[in-house]
């Protein structure tokens, strides 16, 4: 279209063209109207097509662009400012806006004549508010919210596609939401690798993206995979409830639930709040607990004591070691009776002493073949002292420490050497060896005497006396004859006085062994070792002299009749 006419009426200017159409007017207000007789601002463009204006730059060197500046003439006054509107209909009714505001050099984005939008100077996003929340002084950051106040105001960004919602992230005054509204897990990631994940059960998995538990935690190499601290208290805790048992609270004053964690005063704790037991196990058995009542049973359920332990497999029981190698001897042991009672075994585990009560004690002698002695302690008026042994050797020891007590000649205890003797002494004279009280007004043995398990002999007790018996029953006997003459065997005796040499004591009457041996042997006694000393059992000799009583008697009575 060529220009071909400019008209001038009394109002405005116009011109038109070839066609006599009007294409530009220029009304009395100096309004300028492109595409219309009746520009409504100062420049006023119209066009019945979709496209309305096109601003072009032909430039192609040097600085090239196309722009479209909005200029005010002055910054002062009132809050200074260009806008785009965009309207609609005969009445210019506002749609949208987009104004700069010179003041705070913000831009601001409305629809409607409502504000949703702001850029700040700093560059800052602000959406359903005009005041920037900062994060951090030197971020750039989007805020989402609103001016208005409540438990349910606040800000929210939410995701789709176009399959449609998705998830959003959202913040209210009562709360703040990170969520998914599809059957996806949420994932976390650093350094674009997957650090967590909550699955669309809800399930939390930190380092797996499959978690099997509420919260599984998985590390793929050495170390501590949690840590639990508290900066300010000494106490940290972790509590574990049911709905029969809710946690246990931080003051301990609700009972129930599981604790575990760093008491204040430092010790690390493990507390069952309820009135059940506190159960330990390996393997998914249970191998250990701690009942309601303090009690602890080791392979028992039903725990009966303080300490109850139960095995139903060959094995020990219960072992107590020390494990100081190449130092002998070396203890290791218990220590029983009340709260003051201790035991306490040297560093290198080569002494040990006890504090109160009693106790005992494994000692290690030597490192080949592992001999081991098993002594126990007493306390009599505050002093511990060794009152038995059992040692490697399975001797018992009573008050003595020796096995040589049945050849020393001062010394006392008990000494049972197995397979071989039983030796009973005491320095303290007047007192008895051995006592055998025959109780409740009652009769009979107190001791048995027996060879390879038959009685070949007993000590009878009554109220009147003793009786020392030998076995001389009719069962036990063949060719039963009447003995012969017992003089010759009687004038044979040698009955002796003579001096003891232990002590100097003058035995009137008495027999020695050797002489005895050739006329009544079954009344001598002579050991295997040649060392030892000789006996004479003096009551073997009693039938003999019974018979040679009878003779004389029979010699008297002959004579008597005659």
């Amino acid at each position: 279209m060529a220009l071909t006419k400019v008209s001038r009426g009394l109002l405005s200017t116009s011109i038109v063209d070839n066609g006599n159409a009007t294409a530009i007017t220029i009304d009395a207000n100096e309004n300028v109207g492109i595409g219309t007789s009746s520009p409504a601002s100062l420049l006023d463009v119209s066009s019945t097509g979709s496209v309305v204006s096109t601003i072009r730059s032909t430039s192609t060197s040097g600085a090239r662009g196309a722009k479209l500046r909005l200029n005010v003439a002055s910054t002062g006054g009132d809050d200074p400012a260009g806008t785009i509107e965009f309207t609609y209909g005969t009445g210019y009714t506002v749609a949208g806006s987009i104004t700069m505001s010179h003041s705070n050099n913000a831009m601001r984005f409305s629809t409607g004549t409502t504000e949703r939008l702001r850029i700040d100077a700093n560059g800052n996003i602000l959406v359903g508010t005009t005041t920037h929340r900062d994060f951090s002084g030197d971020t750039t950051e989007i805020t989402v919210g609103t001016t208005a106040t409540g438990a349910t105001k606040g800000g929210a960004v939410t995701f789709g596609s176009g399959s449609g919602f998705l998830g959003y992230l959202a913040f209210q005054e009562s709360e703040g939401t990170l969520g998914t509204l599809t059957s996806v897990p949420l994932v976390f990631k650093t350094g674009n690798t997957e650090r967590m994940r909550i699955d669309a059960s809800g399930q939390v998995g930190i380092g797996t993206s499959s978690p099997s538990a509420p919260i599984e935690i998985t590390r793929s190499n050495a170390g501590i995979i949690q840590y639990i601290t508290n900066t300010s208290s000494n106490q940290a805790y972790t509590a574990y409830g049911n709905s029969d048992n809710p946690p246990w609270s931080q003051d301990f004053n609700t009972a129930g639930g599981l604790l575990v964690g760093i008491d204040s005063d430092e010790t690390a704790i493990v507390y069952q709040g309820g009135n059940k037991a506190l159960r330990f196990g390996t393997n998914a058995t249970e191998r250990m607990r701690i009942d309601a009542s303090g009690n602890v049973g080791i392979g028992a359920t039903s725990v009966t004591g303080n300490l109850q332990i139960l095995t139903a497999t060959a094995g020990s029981v219960l072992n107590v070691n020390h494990n100081t190698s190449n130092i002998y001897p070396k203890a290791s042991g218990i220590g029983l009776g009340a709260t003051s009672t201790a035991l306490t075994v040297s560093s290198d585990g080569s002494t040990v002493s006890f504090t109160g009560g009693a106790g005992l004690y494994a000692e290690n002698t030597a490192a080949s073949g592992n001999p081991t002695n098993l002594v126990f302690w007493t306390n009599l008026a505050g002093s511990p002292a060794e009152a038995m042994r059992i040692d490697a050797s399975g001797n018992l020891l009573v008050g003595t420490t020796s096995t040589s007590i049945d050849t020393s000649s001062n010394a006392s205890g008990f000494n049972y050497k197995p397979g071989n003797c039983l030796t009973v002494a005491t320095t303290v004279g007047g007192n008895s060896n051995i006592i055998l009280n025959k109780s409740n007004s009652s009769q009979g043995n107190v001791v048995d005497i027996r060879y390879n398990g038959s009685i070949v002999g007993r000590i009878f007790a009554s109220a009147s006396g003793t009786q020392y018996i030998v076995s001389s029953d009719q069962r036990l006997k063949n060719n039963i004859v009447d003995a012969p003459s017992a003089s010759n065997d009687i004038d044979a005796i040698q009955v002796r006085s003579f001096d003891w040499k232990a002590d100097g004591s003058h035995q009137k009457y008495g027999m020695v062994a050797q002489e005895l041996q050739s006329v009544a042997p079954e009344a001598v006694s002579i050991p295997e070792d040649p060392e030892e000393m000789m006996g004479v059992d003096y009551s073997k000799i009693v039938p003999m002299l019974v018979k040679e009583i009878q003779s004389l008697r029979a010699r008297v009575q002959q004579l008597e009749n005659n």
